[in-house]
């Protein structure tokens, strides 16, 4: 037999944290009508990550933008699966392409814990995901030394220039609570 490339080689699978696992089969296919809703949802996503010890304080959900359907979570995994790209809007976006099989999110909303930041902004660009809702500011990330990376002075305007839909900054103190827990713990910063 032939082997053309060792595949051992591919890029493994990045596990969800078990309690993550145990709520997504709680919560698979519930509606959250309001913005608020969704947003706390996110920010509970965040908290509970940093006091299971499993990642950093960050939390996204993709949501149906008419029905509000749950169909997608993701929370930080860059230091426990070593993936620089394991953000939790990258999570959360591929674990909604994967649940609905499709390679486009034209009817869906991602919604994030945080401003994203510049990868994560072009994840949900290139989703094509319609809505992007976020929490607090990339200030508040910043304040605790995560590198959100260089976006423009404008990026919400650009986006909007593209026909997409930024709600945000919805600053709380829900919100600001998993970063504080985060730096509390020394937790990583990268």
């Amino acid at each position: 037999m032939n082997v053309l490339f060792d595949t051992s080689l591919f890029l493994p699978a990045i596990p969800y944290p078990d309690w993550l696992r145990r709520k997504m089969g709680e919560i698979q296919g519930v509606c959250m009508s309001s913005v608020e809703e969704r947003l706390l949802f996110v920010h509970a996503l965040a908290e509970q990550n940093v006091s299971e010890h499993t990642g950093s304080p960050f939390g996204a959900a993709v949501f149906h933008g008419r029905t509000h359907e749950l169909v997608g979570v993701g929370v930080n995994q860059v230091i426990q699966a070593n993936q620089s790209f394991a953000h939790a809007e990258m999570m959360a976006l591929a674990n909604a392409h994967d649940r609905l099989q499709v390679a486009e999110l034209t009817d869906y909303e991602l919604v994030s814990s945080c401003e994203p930041c510049v990868m994560c902004t072009g994840g949900f660009l290139w989703s094509k995901v319609r809505t992007l809702i976020y929490g607090e500011p990339g200030t508040t990330a910043r304040s605790i030394g995560f590198d959100e990376g260089d976006k423009p002075a404008n990026w919400e305007a650009l986006l909007r220039q593209r026909g997409l839909q930024v709600l945000g900054p919805f600053p709380s103190e829900q919100g600001k609570r998993p970063f504080s827990l985060y730096k509390a713990s020394q937790g990583k910063i990268y």
